[in-house]
């Protein structure tokens, strides 16, 4: 093997302040100065993130007070390593002497392999409404999955026309007009909402809708994550009656429902009765 040296990409450039990174199978590992530790994964785009960066003292000291030592925060990044588990040890620069231990990251070749469930040029895959072809609730434009009011404002569903039982959904979503009101459905009436709900008045992102029960948990953080403007990166992870998303590659919720059902068709819903605009794109699932 012959080393050239040559330069092939930028992977991501929204990390502050990198520090250390490993590499374990087909993921890298950052730590970034300021407490964050990002994964990338084989494509170099963001898997998830444990932490924040929430460090205030100036980059290089070392003036963190045992009293905002908090579990899981790490103060300034300095080494990273993964054991043959793929659980991640990081150590500290500071003079607490911490090494933090998280959880193994799961490889996408332990179970399923990913598939793109948008192929990003068409509606392969998905079952189209009836009527769609004239009022364009669904279609694909450069890339993104765009979904739009209607005329008469008329709701839909786009549902998928294979079932699936376990499941993790990877997907980004964009707001762009309107008052959005939009989520996902897993495998019946069960949803997880993308926006501002109708019966409560704000914006519910990640939380789940449950018909008859309404939102029986909120998600957390969300208002500290979600990008309005931008693109935000959801997972939703469906395991039996067990519902859990992620938001910016941060868990936000958990839930188990009493009306999951064990297979079902995986929908994008077009709320009724509302003029909004919103995008979606790189939308792959992994069957566990």
């Amino acid at each position: 093997m012959s080393l050239s040296g040559d330069f092939i990409g930028v992977v991501e450039d929204g990390l502050l302040l990198p520090a250390c990174v490993h590499i374990h199978s087909d993921w890298a590992v950052v730590g970034e100065l300021r407490g964050r530790v990002t994964i990338l994964d084989k494509k170099g785009e963001i898997f998830a993130q444990i932490g924040a960066n929430d460090r205030k003292d100036e980059i290089g000291t070392n003036r963190t007070p045992p009293s905002k030592w908090r579990e899981g925060i790490v103060t300034a990044p300095h080494g990273i390593t993964c054991n043959t588990k793929g659980d991640i040890f990081v150590a500290e620069w500071s003079t607490t002497g911490r090494v933090h231990r998280f959880n193994r990251v799961s490889s996408p070749n332990q179970s399923g392999q990913s598939k793109n469930l948008f192929n990003g040029n068409n509606l392969e895959g998905w079952q189209i409404p009836s009527g769609n072809k004239e009022v364009g609730w669904y279609k694909a434009e450069g890339g993104t999955l765009a979904v739009r009011s209607g005329p008469k404002k008329k709701g839909s569903v786009l549902w998928t026309k294979r079932d699936y039982a376990d499941f993790e959904l990877d997907l980004e979503f964009r707001f762009v007009d309107g008052i959005i009101d939009s989520g996902i459905h897993l495998r019946n009436s069960d949803q997880i909402q993308i926006g501002i709900s109708g019966s409560l008045k704000r914006d519910m992102t990640c939380s789940p809708y449950i018909p008859g029960k309404g939102y029986p948990v909120e998600a957390k953080k969300v208002s500290q994550l979600l990008k309005e403007k931008d693109w935000n990166r959801m997972r939703i992870r469906a395991v039996g009656p067990k519902y859990t998303t992620w938001l910016q590659g941060q868990e936000v919720m958990n839930y188990e429902s009493g009306s999951a059902k064990e297979k079902g068709p995986i929908g994008i819903q077009l709320h009724g009765n509302r003029d909004m605009k919103i995008d979606f794109r790189k939308l792959t699932l992994r069957e566990l």
